[in-house]
C-alpha cells in the first residue's frame, strides 16, 4: 500500500529553473507594473505561474502591503532576514527583519 496523501495537491517546487535575485527582481518589477506580461515572460523561460506567484506572496508582495505603508516600489529590495534568513521585501537598509521576526516594542 502506497501513501499518496499529498502527493497531487503539492507541486514540485523544484521543477523549473531556480529562482535567483535576478528573477526575484524581475517578479517585484513585474508585480508593480505589468503583471500578466512578468508572468508569460517567465513561463516562456520555464518557470511555473504557480511557484513565481508563491514566491510573491512569500515575500509578502502585494498591492494591499505597498499602499498600506506608502512604499515607493523603487525603494523595495530583497534581504534576507537575519532572525530567520528567509527573504523578504525591506524598505531599506535599515529593515533587517522580516515582520514576523521583528522585535515588537
Amino acid at each position: 500500500m502506497t501513501d499518496s496523501t499529498n502527493s497531487q495537491d503539492e507541486a514540485p517546487e523544484d521543477s523549473g529553473p531556480p529562482i535567483t535575485r535576478e528573477i526575484v527582481q524581475r517578479i517585484i518589477d513585474g508585480f508593480l507594473g505589468d503583471r500578466e506580461a512578468m508572468l508569460k515572460d517567465l513561463e516562456a523561460d520555464g518557470f511555473d505561474r504557480e511557484v513565481i506567484v508563491k514566491h510573491a506572496r512569500t515575500l509578502g508582495l502585494n498591492k494591499d502591503f505597498l499602499q498600506q505603508h506608502k512604499i515607493n516600489p523603487r525603494e523595495i529590495t530583497v534581504r534576507i532576514c537575519i532572525g530567520c534568513e528567509r527573504e523578504f521585501l525591506s524598505q531599506g537598509s535599515h529593515n533587517r527583519f522580516c515582520d514576523p521576526c521583528r522585535p515588537r516594542h
